[in-house]
Formats: structure tokens, C-alpha cells, sequence
């Protein structure tokens, strides 16, 4: 019997979002300097434990760093993927490492349009798209950037591959 694409991409939706639910989480960390607070530069990484990160950041760091936003991704290898994507995308502004001189919210901007991205290539619609985001930590952002929709629809996939 033949399955219809119809049918399969029901199928590989429905898989997704259960290796979504059962994988161990990891997170996609946007840190910056305390005494500034939308001035550069700023760390992304990626961490099972940023507050455990920030501390180690902290003690070789000439200044105070804070964590600005942390995503909480539901999977180590989607989360390595949006920092590498946004570090091949802001690879112009890159100081050294995974430091960048952008202001910490065009960093969170970004990323969120990063895991918006994501989420809809692999098969999230509707009102799980929406609880996906927020479990992730960018239906926070959406309330803060009211053109967050506009400009994640205005980024085509390309750039986050």
C-alpha cells in the first residue's frame, strides 16, 4: 500500500514533535556585559547548563557578563544548529570566537526568528507552533517585538541553513 505525501508528512510531523518532547534539552544562550544593557559585544553559545557557563565566563572576563536571553531547545543537535546558523549569518560582525559586536537584542532577534524557522520546517502549525515558541522562549520575545512575526515571515529558511 502507498502512503499519500499528504499522509507522510502528517506522519514525520507527528515524529518530529515526539523526538521534540522526549530528547534531552539543551540551550542557546545570548550573554552580554552587565553595565551596558543594548550595547555589544555578545557570547552565543550553546550550554546544558548556562548559569554553570556564565560563572566560567565570568572568571576570565575583563568585565561582568549577564545572561539576556537564554532558548530553551528541546534538543542538543537543534540547538547546535541555530548558534552555528547564527554564526555563519553574522559572521561579519564576529570579534573572536563566539563573540559578536551587535547589540544584544538584534542577537535575540535573531535567534528567534532562528527557532521560528526551525519549528515550521519541520512540521509545526497553529497553536503547537505557538506553545513550541513558548516552550523555547520566544513567545516572550514576541510581546517585546511587536513586528517579530513580520520579520521572521520576511526571512526565507535559506538563511538559516
Amino acid at each position: 500500500m502507498e502512503i499519500s505525501p499528504k499522509a507522510q508528512a502528517k506522519i514525520s510531523s507527528r515524529n518530529a514533535r515526539r523526538m521534540l518532547k522526549t530528547a534531552p534539552q539543551c540551550f542557546v544562550y545570548v550573554m552580554g556585559r552587565a553595565d551596558l544593557s543594548n550595547v555589544g559585544p555578545v557570547k552565543i553559545g550553546i550550554s546544558d547548563s548556562p548559569d554553570v557557563r556564565l560563572r566560567q565566563i565570568n572568571t576570565a572576563s575583563p568585565f561582568r557578563v549577564v545572561i539576556r536571553h537564554k532558548f530553551n531547545m528541546p534538543r542538543r543537535d537543534i540547538a547546535l544548529s541555530l548558534e552555528s546558523n547564527f554564526h555563519r549569518i553574522q559572521s561579519s560582525k564576529r570579534l573572536n570566537g563566539e563573540w559578536f559586536d551587535i547589540p544584544p537584542v538584534s542577537a535575540i532577534l535573531s535567534l528567534c526568528i532562528g527557532v521560528r524557522i526551525h519549528l515550521l520546517e519541520i512540521g509545526f502549525r497553529g497553536r503547537e507552533l505557538s506553545d513550541a515558541l513558548s516552550a523555547c522562549g520566544v513567545a516572550d520575545i514576541e510581546s517585546v517585538f511587536p513586528d517579530f512575526r513580520n520579520e521572521a515571515e520576511s526571512l526565507t529558511s535559506r538563511d538559516y541553513k
